[in-house]
């Protein structure tokens, strides 16, 4: 028995050395860069990277929990154990950068998301070439940062760099080509230039559409978008059309807690005052937000 215990744990130990030099060459290495792998202390390396590397994955599933705040401090830990092991000048630095960006922008910071997507996009930009979709991803976050910061141009650019290697690539999914479409959309009705935005969301539905289907709460967002265009232009009848088909949605799905959806009712009001009709205005949206308080009043509160 002695024998067939030492044979298991050379076969296991064998097993272990084979598939942690996998893990390294196939994992590791790219982010290490050009270095020699012997100037490293590789078994430290190989422990302190895969545990960032758990942490990574964790803070992705506090991130769809819309746990932000816990997401945040797996993303620091990780990001320090990276900083400590392999350096920031690498792409799993940056991915960790990407990511606490991504965080902060839907904790509503959006300055400090400006700055870690900056770094990460920095990062990509000398380590990937310029046709890989991780760079068009820091380029679409970096400009959806710089529009809600109000550097619209800026925004556009970044937005427009995205948007040429999405369109270029065999392997991105339609949605995400769908949401540089709506970003660019966003922008251009910020500068009031309502037919190139509503060509964009336009553009971005008969993408999204397909995929989603036509009561996903983002239908309803761009069905929004598109009503908020048509506002600025004047055109009225267009604009109550396209916003009653957003509420829609909302009605027929019962997400009346989304936060779009008090957009919607408010802009319903909006419409009709640029219209002079200003009790009609005041009664629609009486009568919604009576109905939003007995709809939301079946559903238990949000925890904070």
């Amino acid at each position: 028995m002695g024998f067939v215990h030492f044979v298991n744990f050379c076969v296991m130990r064998s097993f272990y050395i084979f598939v942690s030099a996998i893990v390294f060459t196939t994992i590791l290495s790219p982010a290490l860069g050009q270095v020699p792998i012997d100037t490293f202390e590789s078994k430290r390396i190989l422990s302190d990277t895969l545990m960032a590397r758990r942490m990574l994955n964790e803070s992705n599933d506090f991130m769809a929990a819309q746990k932000f705040d816990l997401a945040l401090l797996k993303l620091d830990s990780a990001r320090q154990i990276y900083f400590r092991t392999i350096g920031q000048n690498n792409l799993l630095y940056a991915e960790v950068l990407n990511q606490e960006g991504l965080s902060f922008f839907n904790k509503q910071r959006i300055e400090e998301s400006y700055v870690k997507f900056k770094e990460s996009t920095l990062i990509r930009e000398q380590n990937l070439n310029s046709e890989h979709l991780d760079l068009a991803a820091s380029y679409h976050n970096l400009g959806n940062s710089l529009a809600i910061k109000g550097e619209t141009d800026l925004a556009i650019n970044y937005l427009y760099k995205a948007l040429n290697i999405r369109e270029q690539s065999k392997e991105v999914s339609n949605v995400d080509i769908a949401k540089t479409y709506s970003g660019l959309g966003n922008c251009f009705r910020n500068k009031s230039d309502y037919d190139l935005s509503i060509s964009f969301h336009e553009k971005a539905l008969e993408l999204l559409i397909p995929v989603l289907g036509p009561n996903h709460q983002n239908i309803a967002k761009t069905y929004g978008n598109i009503s908020t265009c048509y506002t600025g232009k004047g055109n009225f009848s267009r604009a109550l059309d396209y916003n009653q088909r957003a509420l829609n949605i909302f009605s027929e799905t019962k997400d009346f807690k989304n936060p779009f959806y008090p957009f919607l009712l408010n802009q319903v009001g909006i419409i009709f005052r640029e219209k002079g009709e200003y009790q009609k205005s005041i009664e629609y949206i009486y009568s919604m937000s009576s109905g939003l308080r007995k709809l939301t009043a079946e559903f238990p509160r949000p925890e904070n």
